[in-house]
Parts: structure tokens; sequence; C-alpha cells
């Protein structure tokens, strides 16, 4: 199970790479910051699942879940 500091980050890295609670993604900068965020995001993914034991989707899942509950 993942930490709520965890999911806090992953939701920050996850609203930088242009990710809004309807679950579009829509840059609000431009191409190569949005870039630069996904790979944040990914790296970060990467991490808590190995750390919680959990496979990335899940990581991921868990977070788009909380965004379109509203973050």
């Amino acid at each position: 199970m993942m930490s709520e500091k965890q999911l806090d980050r992953l939701l920050v890295l996850a609203h930088e790479a242009g990710a809004g609670p309807e679950m579009g993604f829509e840059p609000h900068e431009d191409p190569v910051s949005v870039m630069k965020a996904n790979v944040r995001l990914m790296r970060v993914v990467e991490v808590v699942a190995r750390t919680t034991g959990m496979t990335e989707s899940e990581v991921l899942m868990e977070v788009f879940d909380k965004l379109r509950k509203g973050w």
C-alpha cells in the first residue's frame, strides 16, 4: 500500500504532466515541460511500485482514481 505522502507526490507530478480531474490531458505548458513532467512521474511511479510491492499499473490507477474523485 502506498503512503499518503507518496500519493500526494504522484498527484502533483500527474498534475504537472497535464492530468486533470476529468482525466483529459491538457498540457498547460510547452510540450518539452510536459514531457519532462511525464518522465518525472514515471520515475517516481517506478520507485513507489518497487518499495510498496505494487505494480506500476496499480500505482497509476490509484493516482488516477484520486484525481477523478477530485484531488
